[in-house]
């Protein structure tokens, strides 16, 4: 069965990783949350494991690394809103 065509009705347009990524790096604890309340559970520890290595690991420019940290610091204090 061939899949239905871009912005068939009832399909959402697949994630732009650009812009999910934006949220999640934008130190906004609410966008923060948002992002990564769009993602399963596994996806969301996935996320959090490259914040981790954004924050800590040699490679990264000082402001990916602050932002990495920010967005950490804002799931720790406040877990991502569920989806309904």
């Amino acid at each position: 069965m061939p899949s239905p065509p871009p912005g068939a009705p009832g399909l959402e347009p697949p994630p732009d990783p650009r812009a999910f990524w934006a949220q999640v790096l934008s130190s906004d604890p609410v966008r923060v949350r948002e992002a990564m309340a769009s993602l399963s559970e596994g996806e969301r520890t996935s996320v959090v494991e490259h914040l981790q290595r954004m924050a800590s690991e040699p490679g990264w420019q000082d402001g990916q690394r602050g932002a990495a940290r920010a967005a950490l610091d804002i799931l720790h204090e406040n877990p991502p809103l569920e989806e309904e």
